[in-house]
C-alpha cells in the first residue's frame, strides 16, 4: 500500500488544494492493480471496503436487466472513480467492466470517509464528483432518447475528447479508443452494420477518423455544432468550490 498522487491530481482540476487538503490525501493508502480487457473489475453488490480510481484504459458501467441482458450507462476514463456512490451507499447497482486493459488504484473506503467528517473543501469535492457523474448520465439518457446514430456517436466522441483532454491523454486532436466498433455498437444498442453507415457519414464529412484504435476529430467545434453539444455539464473548470 501507498499513497495515490493521482487522487490528488484527480481532485485538484476542479479547485486549487490547500498543504492540509494534500496532506489528508497523501495520507490514505491505495494499492494498484491491473486487470485485462473484459474483465468485471467490481460486481453489483455489497459495497466494497475500497473505492476504484482509473488510472489507464476505459471501463464501462454497465446496468444488468431482468431478461438478463445489460445496459451501459456511462464509459470512465482515466481520473474518474467508477464506483465513489459506494462510499455512502450499502450496494453498488452497476457492474464495472474494463473496456480494454486498464489498471485501478484502490482507495480505502473508511479513508475517504474519514475526511467527510473533518475536512469541508474535500468532501465539496468528492460530492461534486458524484454530481459531475449524475450529468454525464443525464447526457447519456439524452443522447439515448432524442439523436439519431450519428449525432448520437458524434455526442460521445465529443465528450470523450473533452473528458480525455483534461487529464492530457488527447494529442493532435485525437486519442485512444480502446472499443471496437463492434464493441461500441453493442453498448449504444445498434447493430454493427447501422454503427459502421454513421461512423462514416461522420468520416465523409471530414468530421471523425476511426482508424487502428484511435479516434481523431478532425474539426471538434464543427462536431459538436453538429450533435449540439455542450459540454458544461462536465464542469472542466477550476473555480473556488
Amino acid at each position: 500500500m501507498g499513497s495515490s498522487k493521482l487522487l490528488e491530481m484527480f481532485l485538484a482540476r476542479r479547485d486549487t488544494l490547500t498543504d492540509a487538503d494534500r496532506a489528508a490525501l497523501a495520507a490514505i493508502p491505495v494499492g494498484r492493480r491491473s486487470f485485462p480487457g473484459g474483465a468485471t473489475v467490481i460486481q453489483a453488490g455489497p459495497a466494497q471496503a475500497t473505492c476504484c480510481l482509473l488510472v489507464s484504459g476505459m471501463t464501462l458501467t454497465s446496468h444488468p436487466l431482468r431478461d438478463g441482458g445489460r445496459i451501459v450507462g456511462a464509459l470512465n476514463v482515466p481520473g474518474d472513480f467508477v464506483d465513489l456512490p459506494s462510499l455512502l451507499l450499502e450496494r453498488l447497482d452497476h457492474d464495472v467492466v474494463a473496456a480494454g486493459p486498464i489498471t485501478m488504484e484502490f482507495v480505502q473506503a473508511d479513508a475517504l470517509r474519514g475526511i467527510l467528517g473533518k475536512d469541508a473543501h474535500l468532501t465539496r469535492l468528492l460530492w461534486l464528483t458524484t454530481l459531475i457523474d449524475a450529468a454525464v448520465y443525464r447526457a447519456w439518457l439524452f443522447a439515448r432518447t432524442t439523436l439519431q446514430a450519428p449525432d448520437r456517436i458524434a455526442h460521445l466522441m465529443c465528450e470523450l475528447h473533452a473528458r480525455l483532454g483534461a487529464v492530457g491523454l488527447v494529442e493532435g486532436d485525437g486519442f485512444a479508443m480502446p472499443l471496437a466498433q463492434k464493441k461500441l455498437a453493442e453498448v449504444l444498442g445498434y447493430s454493427p452494420v447501422h454503427l459502421n453507415r454513421a461512423v462514416q457519414a461522420l468520416r465523409a464529412e471530414g468530421l471523425l477518423i476511426w482508424r487502428e484504435g484511435r479516434v481523431t476529430l478532425p474539426d471538434p467545434a464543427a462536431l459538436a455544432a453538429r450533435c449540439g453539444w455542450t459540454g458544461g455539464y462536465l464542469e472542466l473548470v477550476r473555480a473556488a468550490r
